[in-house]
């Protein structure tokens, strides 16, 4: 009875380490029990509580695998977004670079289809010539000169830029307006930049050397009654040949 008795207790006993996982108690009760059948049953909780704890090591060992694929996943997901990403903006800057050069193929040709109008205008004789040294404006057609009119180009450090341009804009009255003036013209034929052909009604003469003490700020200054004549005869496009 005794007997029975023990193996009952060693039993519950080993089931409580069991229960709690700890194998190193249940080895020390297989190692201290004389019984056999306590020895087998001991021997039994030692191989459950090997395959317990071998099986959360497996698991454990699974769950790290599958964060670790989980991380490497996301890692590749970014790479492939980060490429993506590198693939539009060469994608973006190639076609910029196309809009860019057909613009400036663009600009090109409507730059030599005005050279070549100024040229075969300027060979057929229909041009407006302004002298600096002179300081006469003429303009011809066809070769003859139709209209001359005296002029006030810049002033010494701001003269009017030399060179063949075109007239590229009028307008029919124009409030000019800089640094230290604000003035307003009747008839307006931009050349080059800033620089145009205009009336000045605030002058009282023309022509001379009027330019080297009291010139303009780079335009070509001609009286009202021939600016209005010259706006009359002129368009977009008309070489200005200044020298």
């Amino acid at each position: 009875m005794k007997g029975k008795l023990a193996k009952r207790i060693i039993g519950l006993a080993l089931s409580l380490m069991l229960a709690a996982g700890s194998i190193t108690a249940v080895y020390a009760a297989e190692n201290t029990v004389t019984d056999p059948a306590a020895q087998a049953l001991a021997q039994q909780m030692v191989a459950q509580i090997a395959a317990q704890q071998q099986a959360a090591q497996e698991e454990a060992t699974k769950r790290a695998l599958m964060e670790q694929l989980a991380a490497l996943e996301a890692a590749r997901q970014v790479q492939a977004a980060q490429a993506a990403q590198e693939a539009a903006a060469q994608q973006a800057l190639l076609a910029q670079i196309a809009a860019q050069q057909q613009a400036a193929q663009i600009a090109a040709a409507q730059q030599a289809a005005k050279q070549a109008q100024q040229a075969a205008l300027i060979e057929n004789g229909t041009y407006v010539d302004v002298s600096i040294d002179t300081q006469t404006l003429t303009y011809f057609v066809n070769g003859a000169p139709v209209l001359v009119a005296p002029t006030v180009t810049g002033s010494p450090g701001r003269s009017t830029p030399r060179g063949v341009f075109a007239i590229d804009s009028m307008i029919p009255g124009k409030y000019l307006t800089g640094p230290t003036w604000h003035v307003y013209v009747n008839r307006w034929m931009r050349f080059s930049g800033n620089c145009g052909i205009h009336d000045a009604n605030w002058r009282k003469s023309f022509g001379g050397e009027i330019y080297k003490h009291n010139g303009s700020h780079g335009c070509v200054n001609i009286p009202y009654d021939q600016a209005v004549a010259l706006y009359n005869m002129v368009a977009i496009g008309t070489p200005v040949i200044v020298h």
